[in-house]
């Protein structure tokens, strides 16, 4: 939300309403949608960005004046809907406050395939050796709260749990397990079974070294 009231001159400010100035505090850049490459340029541009990826539904491309519309409505609903969440979570400090980047991120990753899930499980275990390596253990529990996410939407026999499990231990063995871990996920994911059962049987030596 922008405050234009904060821009506009002092002695412009009393011929322009109130309200007038409200309903400019949202809209879109372009003002019209326009053309991209591909849905994964988008996707790939929102994750860079740290942006949301919203769909408006559909519109005919040769009418001017209903995409304008129809970025327009799109941007004042994604408002009126950010005002809200944040009116319902205007709580005491004390309070725990529902993570919603956490619950949108569960919905993205229902709509992933595996081939998907698994690259975002790759980012996010490099994201967690990054937060163990600096200590940081606002982004460490960040990191395992989106793995366990991610884990629900994948089969039991990927073991995302115990890939988790070794990969918060800060030290060369869970390093080493961990690249164990997620190669046998993309074995499994390719079909591999003779490379699975060989991974296997390094996993359980490493496991049991001393």
């Amino acid at each position: 939300a922008i405050d234009f009231s904060k821009y506009v001159p002092p002695f412009l400010a009393s011929h322009l309403a109130g309200e007038s100035l409200k309903d400019l505090s949202a809209f879109s850049l372009p003002l019209v949608p326009e053309e991209v490459g591909s849905y994964q340029e988008l996707k790939r541009l929102s994750e860079m960005r740290s942006d949301d990826l919203v769909c408006a539904g559909t519109v005919a491309t040769n009418d001017l004046p209903e995409m304008m519309q129809m970025a327009g409505e799109a941007v004042q609903e994604y408002a009126r809907l950010w005002s809200e969440y944040q009116s319902s979570t205007a709580a005491p400090a004390t309070t725990e406050i529902p993570d919603m980047a956490l619950d949108v991120n569960e919905v993205l990753y229902s709509f992933m395939n595996v081939s998907d899930r698994l690259q975002e499980l790759s980012k996010l275990l490099g994201k967690l050796r990054l937060a163990l390596d600096g200590n940081d253990q606002d982004l460490s529990a960040e990191a395992c709260r989106q793995i366990t996410s991610v884990g629900r939407h994948m089969p039991e026999s990927y073991q995302i749990d115990h890939l988790l499990r070794v990969a918060q231990e800060s030290n060369p063995r869970g390093a080493s397990l961990t690249r164990l871990y997620l190669d046998r996920c993309y074995k499994l994911f390719e079909g591999d079974d003779h490379s699975v059962l060989q991974l296997d049987e390094r996993i359980r030596a490493l496991e049991a070294a001393p």
